[in-house]
């Protein structure tokens, strides 16, 4: 019998065909539809089984169609034995495994990371899969490795390890078992499985259908040679030129159907071709492109919308112009709700990583629900994420204050301890009143008195009491107390405050409970103990948040779940005890969620890997928590799962959304409306491939072209458009403020069309008058209004937004170029009053920080100082600035208080600051990422006691110190006071301040506080300098000059007004941010300080004062320059007026600026409002 093909350009058409065809093999009496059908992608599997049981009218049973990957995996039991399955994480642990073991050549020194895994397993992985041995595979091992010996060698070297090691511990992953079933397919005849339900006599399935694979992996190609013996009839329907199947090289879209096109040579064929003319301008660029005859170009001017080619400014306005397109295609909304099929409308994303939360974001916007495929990770589920965050805390052991925040103040969270008197009475060291009964435990209570107190932010529970006990105590200090209280108000207040006090006791024991019950965790000594330990935690802390099932339900849930984990309580006395709680009880508590059930199918397979591997080395309790974490990192949710969390979404009941796809899983598949975005180049077509074996220096990519990407890609973008009923394409312009290039498929498409000279954006149909006039969001509303710029009328406009006036008249008070107003940051009266009274009263005072924030833009002073608003948790990728801030002044405050009692001479400096750095950077050890701490590290003490190394920042702050080349300064200055304090309290009691500024009469004046980090004093000539540790940027001096800075000028004041006689000589940051950089810079000074070579000519003229340094006369009128400028900072903050800076964004510091998310800094608005009064606007200081 001839086996048949159907092939053409449509996939419509084949789809047609194949189905007719399969009624030939439709068991009408028992439903049943002998064939056995692959498809390419999972998406193709659920339509054409949904096609299939909508052609036969529902009297079929649900037909089997697969991937193939699905119907290599239901055969693994077959060859599998007594190994244990590898999933693709467990593969990684055992590379990793063996590159800590073993020694590869070219890889020894290589940094062990999850990438270059990821990228050995791939690499590994193609050998396996290419089914190549001996001379064929030592050839292709060459190419991969771009034809190095050294690098050949280290491939074959670790093909060779990995294969040896699964053999040893009865380990196999997919790739081997594929191999083995391919082999004993063609040994022994592939036998076909009866089909459920059994039908009558022999009738098991007579067809194998392979439908629109457009390209064969070498796996595939044998693996299908392998099965045609075992059945009647092939069927394949292919993807092919409109002129014949074996024509696809003239053709460059189908280049990538070369490896299906020899398999096909090797069998006889009917030929079935669907004849099919272009009907519309989709399809006639689909037949055009990539085609390498010529053809008449397709005027661009073309009315008809089925193919667009949109360039938008930016990625957001990309995905804007595809949400309107979609809203303007679909009918007025019904109450508020859209009613229409908004499946027909798909979104193809090259890279989801990038447009994932701009489309969810922006189509939320529009009131489009979005369905984005196999874009939902696990950790995405609430109490995963939940769960993942408290491991990490776990592995790193680090609880800090917003992960704690984070942690307790979920929902999933049930945890009430039993806490003690005795508890509460040691930690405060006070005896509890007999009717003190705690509070239920407020995480919001205690985080507010966290924050408030400046505790650590990592938690430890003495120091955290401390600092809030000093916090309230200080609160009930400032409190001004009425003179006639009697012995029992004081004895009240003092009950009241000793419950106060134990209330912090008991939630902060909480705290410390919850985080020893996680030691559980780190105390297993073994997978299976851990796994145990696992449940029990998790039952702890999450199961009473789950609904209940019964026994019998539990039991069989975890029973079809895995059998692993059932037997492995066989082989333990505690595994058995354990597996009585979950299952010997008449009534627990088990979450129905898929999502759980994926979770317990990770630690299994955990459990499974570590068995495994345990005999090649002992493993620890965090490398099961790293396991855990990275893999529900990285995992994305099952199909059932995916499914349960749709249904939790009203609107996704149905699954009538938008459909946002990757370009492979579009294989197969038609559309009616089609939008490819991101067409930039390096993202679709992607980049060549990265060879882990080709280190930075080496640009060349992988040689082999069974890697490149590019085939396959161009078969796909083909297809799409020639399978689609309507197209938009479109890419961004710029992103990151950098240009992007379109992606080469751009251009092949515009070549197809003529277009007129008078246009430069070469677009084809962008949207017109009509298309931008309908507005769809609140967002386009204001910002049209904003355009028109006149609110006069507006409520007029039929819009569904109640707020709607309010939101035109900030949107217009912000574009106003009159004043700043209430929704610029100058606030009303009444607010302003509240403020007033807080500056004004003897407790308050302002720091230098806040004088140069303000300065720098009274909108960000707004946002840290009066909203008190908290900075975004972020992933640091390195040491966090303030940290290594805080350790450098520590080391350099310790080595001066030695400085000061004791002349010190270099060999003994040289010798003391090793001591103080390790011991300092010892407190740090253990609290950040091993490889960044360890670099920080390395240039911050290196060179200290080994020569041959390179110089450190603290030998470089030695050499300075002790052998400088030029001093600006005249005199012998010495270091006198570290951390030198003006204007603090002591025992809650304020001393008079240091630097006070008078206000208007009647007011109390402005009161200054600081802290220096070191003040130098000259004794012979009675002169000072002050200097300011600098591990990051400092201001210069025309900051100073133009009324941006403080911190210099304040520390010279203040203190010259608490060492009085002695004069101010200069103030400098002393900058300790790399080696090169180390030293004095940013001086502000007087002439008279400098040494003589800065002062006179060699004929005994006066020079030029270096930057920073001022005639006496003129440092004088700077001082007052400076006092002003504080006076009329401090009438601004009492007046309300926080507006956005109205300088540069590099003098406003808007780039390091945390707020500058929720900022409306307008640039041109801003020098426009410059000369306006009513805000700070200081003029400069001139000589």
């Amino acid at each position: 019998m001839k086996h048949l093909l159907i092939y053409g350009p449509k996939q419509r058409s084949r789809q047609e065909i194949l189905l007719k065809e399969l009624s030939t093999y439709f068991d009408a009496d028992g439903g049943r539809l002998n064939a056995m059908i692959f498809a390419p992608t999972r998406r193709k599997v659920a339509e054409l089984k949904s096609q299939i049981l909508s052609y036969f009218e529902g009297k079929c049973w649900i037909p089997e169609v697969m991937t193939f990957s699905h119907f290599m995996e239901s055969h693994y039991g077959e060859v599998l034995g007594d190994r244990q399955l590898l999933s693709s994480y467990a593969r990684l642990l055992v590379i990793n495994h063996l590159l800590r073991e073993g020694q590869f050549g070219y890889l020894e020194k290589a940094q062990l990371s999850y990438g270059l895994s990821q990228k050995i397993s791939e690499v590994l992985g193609h050998l396996q899969g290419s089914l190549l041995v001996d001379e064929a595979r030592n050839e292709l091992i060459h190419q991969l490795t771009a034809e190095s010996p050294e690098k050949a060698r280290t491939v074959e070297l670790l093909d060779q390890a990995y294969h040896r090691f699964l053999a040893e511990h009865r380990l196999a992953d997919e790739n081997v078992l594929n191999v083995e079933l391919l082999l004993k397919w063609q040994k022994d005849r592939y036998l076909i499985k009866s089909p459920r339900p059994p039908l009558k006599g022999e009738q098991f399935a007579k067809v194998l259908v392979l439908d629109e694979f457009a390209f064969f992996t070498e796996l595939e190609k044998s693996v299908f040679h392998a099965l045609v013996p075992s059945f009647e009839k092939i069927i394949l329907t292919l993807p092919a030129p409109l002129e014949d199947w074996r024509a696809f090289k003239t053709h460059k879209a189908y280049e990538s159907i070369q490896s299906i096109v020899d398999w096909l040579r090797v069998y006889n064929w009917e030929e079935r071709k669907t004849v099919s003319e272009p009907d519309n301008l989709p399809d006639m660029v689909a037949e055009r492109l990539f085609h390498n005859q010529p053809f008449a170009r397709i005027p661009a001017e073309v009315d008809e919308t089925d193919f667009r080619l949109i360039a938008a400014p930016n990625r957001r306005e990309e995905v804007r112009t595809i949400a309107r397109l979609i809203r303007h295609s679909l009918p007025l909304p019904s109450n508020g709700k859209i009613v229409a099929d908004l499946r027909k409308f798909v979104v193809v994303c090259p890279d989801l990583t990038i447009y994932k939360s701009l489309i969810e974001e922006i189509f939320g916007e529009y009131r489009l629900p979005v369905k984005i495929s196999r874009g939902c990770l696990l950790q995405q589920i609430p109490f995963i994420a939940l769960l993942k965050k408290i491991l990490t805390c776990v592995l790193t052991e680090r609880w800090t204050r917003a992960d704690l925040f984070d942690i307790f103040s979920s929902a999933w969270i049930d945890f009430a301890p039993e806490i003690s008197v005795d508890e509460i009475v040691d930690l405060t060291r006070e005896e509890l009143a007999a009717d003190f009964s705690p509070e239920a435990f407020d995480i919001h209570h205690i985080d507010h008195l966290a924050r408030a107190a400046g505790v650590p932010e990592d938690f430890s529970l003495n120091p955290w009491f401390g600092r809030i006990k000093s916090y309230l105590e200080r609160n009930n200090i400032k409190s001004p107390a009425p003179f006639d209280k009697g012995e029992e108000d004081i004895e009240d207040e003092r009950i009241a405050r000793t419950k106060d006090l134990a209330q912090v006791a008991f939630d902060l024991l909480t705290i410390q409970h919850f985080i020893q019950q996680t030691k559980i965790l780190t105390e297993a000594q073994s997978a299976f103990e851990f796994r145990d330990a696992f449940f029990q935690f998790m039952e702890l802390m999450f199961f009473s948040k789950f609904d209940s099932c019964t026994n019998e339900e539990t039991a069989s849930r975890l029973t079809n779940l895995t059998s692993g984990r059932l037997e492995g309580w066989k082989d333990e006395s505690t595994s058995a005890r354990r597996k009585e709680t979950y299952i010997g009880q008449s009534q627990i508590r088990i979450p129905k969620s898929e999502a759980y059930l994926q979770l317990i199918q990770i630690v299994n397979e955990m459990v499974k890997t570590f068995r495994a591997l345990g005999s090649t080395g002992s493993h620890r309790a965090q490398d099961y928590i790293e396991y855990i974490t990275m893999v529900i990192s990285s995992t994305e949710l099952s199909e059932e799962a995916e499914k349960q969390r749709m249904r939790q979404f009203a609107e996704s009941e149905n699954e009538n959304a938008v459909q946002v796809i990757s370009p492979l899983e579009t294989g197969g598949l038609s559309f009616e409306n089609l939008f490819i975005v991101g067409l930039v180049e390096g993202e679709y077509p992607s980049g060549p491939i990265a060879n882990f074996l080709i280190s930075p220096d080496e640009s060349e990519p992988l040689p082999i072209a069974t890697l490149d990407p590019l085939p396959q890609e161009r078969f796909l973008f083909q297809q799409m458009i020639g399978n689609a009923q309507r197209v938009v394409l479109t890419y961004p312009k710029m992103a990151y403020g950098k240009e992007l290039v379109p992606s080469p498929f751009v251009e092949d498409v515009r070549t197809l069309f003529e277009f007129p000279e008078i246009d430069r954006a070469n677009e084809i149909a962008p949207l017109n008058d009509a298309e931008r006039a309908i507005l769809f969001s609140e967002q386009e509303v204001l910002k049209k209004m904003g355009e028109l710029n006149n609110i006069a009328g507006s409520e007029h406009l039929k819009v569904p937004y109640p707020n709607l006036q309010t939101q035109l008249k900030m949107e217009q008070a912000r574009e106003q170029l009159d004043d700043f107003s209430i929704y610029d940051g100058h606030l009303h009266d009444k607010h302003a009053a509240d403020i007033r009274r807080g500056c004004e009263s003897t407790a308050f005072f302002y720091s230098v920080s806040q004088l140069d924030d303000y300065a720098q833009c009274p909108m960000k002073f707004f946002f840290k100082y009066i909203l008190a608003l908290e900075d975004l948790e972020e992933a640091e990728a390195e040491i966090a600035p303030d940290a290594k801030g805080r350790l450098v002044h520590k080391i350099l405050e310790r080595f001066g208080e030695i400085q000061k009692k004791e002349k010190v001479e270099i060999e003994e400096a040289h010798a003391l600051m090793p001591i103080i750095a390790q011991d300092e950077t010892q407190r740090y050890e253990g609290q950040f990422d091993d490889l960044y701490w360890e670099e920080e590290k390395r240039m911050l003490i290196s060179r200290l006691t080994k020569l041959d190394e390179p110089k450190g920042i603290l030998k470089a702050f030695l050499e300075t110190e002790f052998e400088p080349e030029k001093e600006f300064l005249n005199g012998n200055f010495r270091p006198t006071h570290f951390e030198y304090h003006f204007g603090r309290f002591q025992e809650g009691i304020p001393q008079s301040f240091a630097l006070q500024i008078p206000r208007e009469k009647g007011k109390p004046p402005i009161r200054i506080r600081g802290i220096i980090d070191r003040v130098d004093i000259d004794e012979e000539n009675q002169r000072f300098a002050v200097y300011d540790y600098k591990t990051g940027g400092y201001a210069n001096v025309k900051k100073i000059e133009k009324g941006i800075s403080f911190q210099l000028p304040v520390y010279l004041q203040a203190v010259a007004r608490q060492e009085n006689p002695k004069r101010p000589a200069a103030g400098a940051y002393y900058v300790l941010k790399r080696v090169k950089e180390v030293g004095k810079k940013g001086y502000l000074g007087v002439w008279d300080a400098l040494n003589d070579e800065y002062k006179y000519k060699k004929d005994g003229g006066i020079k030029k004062p270096p930057s920073g340094f001022y005639f006496e006369e003129d440092f004088q009128r700077l001082e007052e320059f400076v006092i002003e400028n504080i006076k009329s900072i401090d009438e601004y903050i009492r007046s309300g007026k926080f507006n956005p800076s109205i300088w540069e964004e590099k003098d406003a510091l808007c780039q390091w600026c945390r707020y500058k998310f929720i900022c409306r800094y307008n640039a041109s608005r801003q020098l426009n409002m410059k000369a306006r009064d009513k805000h700070y606007h200081p003029k400069g200081f001139v000589i």
